[in-house]
């Protein structure tokens, strides 16, 4: 498997198909934070070389939904200024759950 860096910030991620490990400049430098988020794409990385049975599950409901975690603040607090617990617990509901999948 290659290491490579990735443009950006907090774009880290193992890509199976092309075996690399993408990250991005602030993780590639040396603090105990950076070694936690590599070593996490780094079992993402052996999940998917010995063919883990949740790793493609992972991929497949967690990446669709990585696209609208950055819009999730939006429903928490148009429900808090709407009156709307409803939208507020979806929210919250979401990101424990892309907690748990990550």
């Amino acid at each position: 498997m290659r290491i490579e860096l990735a443009p950006g910030a907090l774009t880290d991620h193992d890509d199976g198909e092309a075996g690399v490990l993408r990250l991005s400049r602030p993780v590639a430098e040396a603090s105990v934070a950076a070694l936690a988020i590599a070593a996490h794409e780094a079992c993402h990385a052996h999940q998917d070389a010995t063919g883990s049975r949740a790793y493609p599950l992972r991929q497949a409901i967690g990446e669709p939904l990585a696209a609208l975690a950055p819009f999730t603040w939006l429903f928490f607090a148009g429900g808090f200024w709407l009156g709307i617990p409803l939208l507020m617990a979806a929210s919250i509901a979401y990101v424990a759950g892309r907690v748990a999948i990550a």
